[in-house]
């Protein structure tokens, strides 16, 4: 399994943990962003219901009973979470999650093995070596194809048509069509999608407000606003402390925090794009990857970069940001919690606005997402009720996402005193928009077309913490206020880059090609390579070079072997 779990399993805090603050791994990729939140319990508004209420939303689907009687079992393998607590009797196998399955449903979930999630990567492809595999899994897209060759998953192209319910049809789909054409071989559904909120997590610009108003920058509409500002920042001492010491724009060693920046030169990282002809080209050596090179290049010149940014990883960058040092971040709409809660902390005085990503002409920037999926859900060749799987998804859904109920969040979900049962869910799948859905409904809470009662509770305590920074001026919810606020962050997501469409998506989804498996290592390397020395001032020529060298080192067999995949699908 592709790390099921921690980076994409605790990703689902996207979805939930809304709640106590943001954290973030030490990149700006949108394919590992993580929100880490916890709930609270300051809502009294909401009216307790017991958790029956979930099993009457499920579908009865034809032919398939409601419960299985007698019961059915199943098997699968999981994960340990550390920040799960057992009640006491309860384990794994026997928890509020399984009890569910079993007393809904009539199914008896056993675990054939539990481990950490640095084991699992490794115990899954040892127990595949040996082709005996449980009921159902999740499994990384190689994993997949490697079931698929070996014959031992079973289509589940009629199941799904025939099983499925509209909350896991909804679900599926409700990033776009990726996610499901990548679970299909030669036309068959061979599993199904563990879906990403990858599109809620493209980046937006988030730019220092009080430096701004100091200096009597407008809002930028523009790339050349972004550089203009960035430059006022750098060289018209924002922080008044008559010391050359700020910087314009934020950079990491990755180069994962200026993708929204070469975003807006119509530039990608590490995607397959379509060009003019409708061939997939690799975004790296475009010729508007140069340009945005070169902008960087005049910029890190001018010192409106960190002379030191190629050395720096994401935690030191932030240090400069909670120290006041640097005035534009680009990063998803939670970084108004993380890390520029931090800057808050420090400068009480300080203040950010998020935009969406200017363009450097009058075509709109179009943020670049990461993969729509993080593995798949396949289900045993031969198991008798492969329908299951979508029962257990479907009850998923409707606890996690679709529940108004605060009894049964705490029950299934998360506690008041943070404890996080979700996590024993066997089956996960992230939907697209969630968070964006929760400003949303707070900003219809604020503006009065909603009521506090009619949103769920996890906007609910979410709405709470907005308002505890809005009426009651607690500087600790000023990052909540900054992203799910009236106009938070996220409301650019649904209110710009979904009513405009404007997402870029890797268009190959496709396991390695054979080439690409043995030599695209080496030649995302030499990227890096010759993207810090343009930026840091190697001639811009040296791009041409690295785009011939590339080609030249098995970027022209890959182009081929993705272009056949391609024109096959």
């Amino acid at each position: 399994m592709k790390k099921v779990a921690l980076v994409s399993l605790i990703s689902i805090f996207i979805a939930i943990t809304v709640l106590s603050g943001c954290s973030s791994n030490n990149t700006s990729e949108n394919t590992s962003k993580v929100e880490n939140t916890a709930t609270n319990d300051a809502s009294t508004n909401q009216t307790k219901t017991n958790d029956t209420a979930v099993t009457n939303e499920t579908t009865t689907e034809q032919g398939v009973p409601e419960k299985y009687d007698p019961p059915i079992e199943m098997t699968t393998v999981g994960v340990n979470y550390p920040t799960v607590k057992f009640s006491e009797g309860e384990s794994r196998t026997d928890n509020v999650w399984t009890r569910a399955y079993l007393d809904k449903f009539g199914i008896k979930l056993n675990y054939k093995w539990v481990v950490d999630d640095t084991q699992l990567e490794q115990k899954t492809n040892l127990m595949l070596s040996t082709g005996e595999i449980p009921d159902f899994m999740n499994v990384t897209d190689i994993q997949f194809k490697q079931l698929y060759d070996a014959g031992l998953i079973e289509d589940l192209t009629d199941v799904y048509e025939k099983y499925a319910s509209e909350s896991v049809k909804r679900m599926m789909t409700a990033g776009g069509p990726i996610a499901m054409d990548s679970a299909k071989f030669n036309g068959r559904l061979m599993g199904i999608p563990y879906t990403m909120s990858n599109k809620e997590v493209a980046d937006v610009i988030f730019i220092r407000q009080d430096w701004m108003d100091k200096l009597g920058l407008p809002a930028p509409k523009s790339m050349q606003d972004v550089l203009a500002i960035s430059e006022a920042f750098t060289t018209k001492d924002p922080d008044g402390n008559g010391k050359a010491d700020t910087f314009g724009l934020a950079a990491d060693k990755g180069m994962t925090m200026l993708n929204g920046f070469i975003n807006g030169y119509h530039a990608y990282r590490d995607l397959w794009i379509k060009d003019s002809t409708g061939n997939l080209v690799y975004s790296d050596i475009q010729p508007e990857m140069r340009a945005a090179l070169q902008a960087l290049q005049g910029m890190y010149k001018s010192k409106q970069l960190d002379q030191e940014f190629s050395v720096k990883e994401f935690a030191k960058v932030s240090e400069s940001l909670a120290a006041s040092k640097v005035g534009i971040l680009y990063y998803p709409p939670y970084g108004g919690s993380y890390p520029l809660q931090s800057v808050r902390d420090n400068n009480p005085s300080s203040d950010w606005t998020a935009y969406p990503l200017p363009s450097i002409d009058s075509t709109p920037a179009a943020p670049q997402v990461g993969a729509s999926t993080n593995g798949y859900w396949v289900v045993k060749k031969g198991y008798e009720h492969p329908e299951a799987i979508l029962k257990i998804m479907d009850f998923w859904i409707k606890t996690f996402y679709e529940n108004k109920s605060r009894e049964v969040m705490e029950k299934y979900v998360t506690t008041p005193d943070g404890n996080t049962p979700w996590l024993l869910s066997a089956i996960f799948s992230y939907e697209g928009f969630f968070n964006v859905d929760v400003q949303q409904d707070i900003k219809a809470v604020i503006e009065g077309s909603k009521k506090f009662d009619d949103i769920n509770p996890i906007a609910q305590d979410t709405y709470t913490k907005v308002m505890n920074f809005v009426e009651r001026k607690d500087e600790k919810f000023w990052g909540f206020d900054e992203v799910y606020g009236l106009h938070g962050a996220r409301a650019i997501t649904k209110e710009v880059y979904l009513a405009n469409n404007l997402f870029t998506e890797n268009q190959f989804y496709s396991t390695a090609t054979q080439t690409m498996g043995v030599k695209m290592a080496t030649l995302q390397k030499m990227r890096d390579v010759a993207f810090t020395k343009i930026i840091t001032g190697a001639p811009i020529e040296e791009f041409d070079q690295f785009v011939e060298s590339w080609n030249k080192s098995g970027g022209e067999q890959i182009t081929k072997e993705v272009n056949d995949w391609y024109k096959s699908k």
